[in-house]
């Protein structure tokens, strides 16, 4: 029976870390890449840790998700975290675009399903960490911009293992901690950078931060799961209060069951 509970609690707090977005789908025109098909996402998610379960969305003629590129979100500082699940409904995402977000990690693996991806553009955000080996996944990319962020401390491996000569376009102007780009650099000119990136924005203590969503996910830093912890601490501080709580539940589940199949136009 206890188990039967533990089951029914987990399949919701499960459920509550799924959404559906919807996509007003567009022709953008891009700097280095050119014309891309794009999913410009109207309903930014509010939840923390979430994972696409459904787009919705009118595509425009002769077009399907296969042909996607791009992802836009922007809008009132709302969203909070990256969101887990489009490469199951769009597998070919070469650009992504954030704007006006409150995101303030970017974890080692946020960008783990994206392997053709080509363009990051992260703009205007509450965004203070970056972790190490962001694009160790991204070995397309050619273009990133994260600029006008609170930015205060980048992993050292952050561009670990990329070809930094692939890389046409790194702007990190008007972040907190450096305020600069490169442009169509040489391979001294980049290291420059990356250099001079990590002098500015240095990592505090980087060896026992949280660098990917999966150690996240391991730990009580995810609001969600701190706030569950926390309302049955409060509410069920002992082993037997939790047992009487839990089965007082059950007894009254299985009475109204019952009334249910023995008077079912009684319920109410």
């Amino acid at each position: 029976m206890n188990f039967l509970i533990l089951l029914i609690i987990f399949a919701s707090f499960e459920a509550s870390k799924s959404f559906e977005i919807n996509c007003n789908y567009q022709i953008r025109t891009l700097n280095i890449i050119g014309d891309v098909y794009e999913c410009f996402i109207t309903n930014i998610p509010i939840s923390q840790g979430n994972t696409v379960t459904n787009i919705t969305g009118t595509h425009l003629s002769e077009k399907n998700n296969d042909d996607v590129e791009a992802l836009l979100f922007s809008g009132d500082w709302i969203l909070s975290f990256f969101p887990k699940g489009f490469s199951e409904f769009f597998p070919n995402i070469k650009a992504i675009f954030i704007a006006f977000s409150s995101i303030e990690t970017l974890y080692g693996d946020e960008l783990n399903e994206f392997p053709q991806l080509k363009y990051l553009d992260f703009w205007h955000s509450n965004l203070t960490t970056i972790s190490s080996r962001l694009f160790e996944n991204t070995p397309k990319i050619i273009f990133i911009e994260i600029s006008s962020t609170n930015l205060k401390q980048v992993g050292h491996d952050l561009f670990t293992p990329l070809n930094i000569t692939q890389l046409q376009w790194i702007d990190f102007t008007n972040n907190r901690c450096i305020n600069k780009r490169v442009m169509n650099g040489s391979e001294n000119t980049i290291n420059s950078f990356i250099n001079d990136l990590r002098k500015r924005c240095p990592f505090d203590d980087e060896e026992n931060v949280i660098t990917t969503t999966t150690e996240r996910s391991l730990t009580c830093s995810d609001q969600r799961i701190e706030d569950f912890v926390c309302d049955l601490e409060e509410h069920l501080m002992t082993k037997d209060e939790r047992i009487d709580n839990l089965e007082s539940r059950v007894k009254w589940l299985e009475e109204q069951l019952q009334k249910m199949i023995t008077n079912p136009l009684d319920c109410k």
